[in-house]
């Protein structure tokens, strides 16, 4: 009698079907990240492009730094709106230090909180960037001097988090090699750009050393173009990583 009921028992069990729920939860989880990952890249990029459709002036992206949309003096009719840009899209940021934290803090534990300590930086200067348009009283050049810091925070930040896909496994090529187009190249011709500026007329020729400062290639708001669309990139190349078991 007790074996029939234990047969008639396993038999119902077989017949059930699979607990899908941890999955479709799963799968619901992923979205929220890709939303979240879309919201900050149509906040931040977004709110810029509409600034730039309304510069007084044709908005010349070699030469025109960011902090121009958002100045009152530069961009009277549209300051608002890419100052509101930055400071909504720094609240989204606020969300990726765990996030990357899940799939590379095994990894790199130390290289990672390291990391996240200057993405959070970076998401509190973008917003006061984005809260203290132009000249502030009692502040000076507030917006523009927390967008120099908040620059320096992301840099920190990202080459950070590239440093930690290098210990990946080597099944991870992709996340491996892409920082390399998106992060190194990037940030290393910003920092040879500015280095270069430094470098002392008397080792060059009139001509070589004019060549040499006002070249397209040697621009700060080139090469800060190209840096904002490798980190948001490459943000998006990290969360491809799965979560790891801590």
């Amino acid at each position: 009698m007790t074996a029939d009921r234990s047969s008639v028992i396993l038999s119902l069990s077989k017949d059930q079907p699979p607990d899908d729920t941890g999955e479709i939860a799963g799968r619901a989880f992923t979205l929220k990240i890709w939303a979240l990952y879309l919201a900050l890249g149509l906040t931040f990029f977004g709110s810029l492009l509409l600034a730039a459709h309304d510069f007084p002036r044709p908005y010349d992206w070699h030469l025109d730094v960011m902090s121009l949309l958002a100045e009152p003096r530069f961009n009277p009719r549209a300051y608002g709106i890419a100052c509101a840009g930055l400071a909504l899209s720094s609240l989204f940021l606020l969300f990726f230090p765990r996030l990357l934290r899940q799939r590379l803090g095994a990894t790199a534990p130390r290289t990672t909180a390291v990391s996240g300590f200057f993405l959070y930086l970076a998401a509190l200067l973008l917003f006061l960037s984005g809260i203290l348009p132009g000249h502030v009283p009692g502040l000076g050049r507030a917006h523009e001097d927390f967008a120099h810091a908040h620059g320096v925070a992301i840099s920190l930040a990202m080459l950070g988090y590239y440093t930690a896909t290098l210990r990946l496994p080597a099944q991870y090529k992709l996340q491996r090699l892409g920082g390399i187009p998106l992060i190194v190249i990037p940030f290393g011709g910003f920092m040879i750009s500015r280095l270069s500026l430094l470098l002392p007329a008397a080792w060059f020729t009139p001509a070589g050393y004019d060549a040499l400062r006002y070249s397209p290639w040697n621009r700060l708001a080139l090469w800060e173009w190209i840096a904002a669309i490798g980190t948001y990139l490459f943000l998006g190349l990290l969360l491809t990583l799965p979560k790891e078991k801590s």
